[in-house]
């Protein structure tokens, strides 16, 4: 049986959980001591009642405060959370890594023997399943109809290879074929063609 004192105590609990998750700079003791609270209810089947009461009453927080949330202002900021929710192509200066090669999937890249900067050649897009690493492909704003999403993505691969450690041009000798052409020393497929120095 729960007093609604418990219930005030265990919703007073849940929102300084969601609280302390929200921060950016996390503090491990502070957790420690909320996941313990958790913990206490969630292992003690006297108190799962209790949990029950809270966990519903977090739900309605959850839902209230999404209803709260304005969608148009806040789409940028999601799609940028999901844009660097895992490993990035190469390493981007003050927003994935602190040095090169500390977080980029991409650490050394040659081209027929000849070291290229990763970042130059590749180029983030996004894809249902994450961000993927191309080397042969259309921009996403010349694939997709001009939109918010085509803008995001634009700025966010711009920022990438403006903010790389590495050198973004492309070496001279380095030249990509657009379209599918068939000539002599064409690309057929609309891969790189490479004249080495």
């Amino acid at each position: 049986m729960c007093s609604s004192n418990t219930n005030s105590g265990n919703l007073q609990q849940y929102q300084q959980f969601m609280q302390g998750k929200r921060r950016r700079k996390r503090n491990l003791g502070h957790y420690a001591n909320q996941l313990s609270a958790i913990f206490q209810y969630t292992l003690n089947p006297d108190r799962w009642g209790a949990l029950d009461s809270s966990v519903s009453i977090g739900k309605e927080y959850k839902q209230k405060s999404i209803k709260k949330l304005n969608m148009t202002r806040a789409y940028e900021k999601i799609f940028e959370l999901m844009w660097y929710r895992k490993m990035p192509c190469f390493d981007v200066n003050a927003t994935t890594s602190t040095y090169n090669n500390q977080m980029g999937i991409l650490k050394y890249c040659a081209w027929k023997g000849i070291k290229v900067p990763c970042s130059s050649i590749f180029t983030p897009f996004p894809t249902d399943s994450g961000i993927c690493c191309t080397f042969n492909m259309k921009a996403a704003d010349e694939i997709f109809r001009k939109s918010r999403y085509t803008d995001i993505v634009s700025k966010l691969t711009k920022r990438d290879k403006s903010k790389s450690f590495e050198d973004t041009k492309k070496p001279s000798w380095f030249e990509q074929e657009q379209g599918l052409k068939s000539s002599a020393g064409k690309s057929a497929d609309n891969k790189h063609t490479v004249k080495p120095p």
